[in-house]
């Protein structure tokens, strides 16, 4: 017996994987709103984005479909994390937390196996064996799309310092305080400017309830048009949003400065 493992290419014959490829990706706009729609079943988080927003998810579950898809039938190049990268870097903006978000890869995956079963012949042996090495590949898919999705979530909330985790790393209250520890700046990789002017928008007590978090995105774009590259701090604090603008640009290769809030404006509503 050989002490070597054979190729993966000794298995099933991939014409068979590719043919079942193919009756899936005849599928491919059906499922991807099927997934999209498990998404917001199976999570909470997904589920309180507006309708009007859930067209993303149908996207990025045809991005992620599609690139398996290209995978099993032998046309893919190497993997590319950028797009999973920027679908990251949306759902943060959205306001979905990072574990809801790897959450929806394994909906995903279980939806998109469930449609290849529903395509493979079990009666046929070549393709039964071809199922194995599918399972396979989905599984391949979801733990290198995921890893790439966290990543570009995880960059996108170090520039923005999402609502979740500016509360739960008690941040954003030490910037709104002066009190932010600059040590702890520095090894998080956070580029503090030396004053931020904190903008406080509250809920009017006779408009319609809105879920603070729906604002954060907006409020990110927003500053990205009036300023590229300022990088305004963007959380959610007691039903309030708060954002914090540079007043004075963070300065390369200088020593994290211990920021201050220069001064305070307050919204009475959206």
């Amino acid at each position: 017996m050989s002490g070597t493992r054979e190729p993966a290419d000794a298995g099933p014959d991939r014409r068979v994987v590719a043919e079942i490829a193919a009756r899936v990706a005849a599928r491919a706009d059906e499922l991807a709103v099927r997934i999209a729609a498990a998404y917001a079943d199976d999570i909470g988080d997904y589920a309180r984005v507006a309708a009007a927003e859930r067209t993303e998810f149908v996207r990025s579950a045809r991005a992620n479909l599609d690139a398996l898809l290209a995978d099993l039938a032998g046309d893919a190049g190497p993997f590319d994390p950028r797009p999973f990268e920027r679908f990251g870097r949306d759902r943060m903006r959205m306001g979905i937390p990072v574990d809801a978000v790897m959450r929806s890869f394994t909906v995903w995956g279980r939806q998109v196996w469930a449609a290849f079963r529903e395509c493979i012949d079990a009666a046929q042996p070549v393709e039964s064996a071809a199922s194995l090495a599918i399972g396979e590949r989905i599984f391949a898919h979801v733990e290198r799309a995921g890893a790439s999705t966290a990543a570009g979530f995880m960059r996108e909330a170090m520039l923005v310092w999402s609502d979740r985790e500016v509360t739960r790393n008690a941040l954003l209250v030490a910037l709104l305080t002066g009190r932010a520890d600059a040590a702890e700046l520095a090894r998080s990789g956070f580029s503090a400017a030396p004053a931020y002017a904190a903008v406080v928008a509250v809920p009017r007590r006779d408009a319609d309830p809105v879920r603070v978090e729906t604002l954060v995105r907006p409020a990110i774009e927003l500053g990205e048009r009036l300023a590229a590259g300022a990088h305004p701090l963007v959380g959610v604090r007691e039903s309030a949003l708060v954002v914090l603008w540079p007043a004075e640009p963070a300065v390369a290769g200088a020593p994290t400065p211990v920021p201050s809030p220069r001064r305070s404006a307050a919204s009475s509503g959206w």
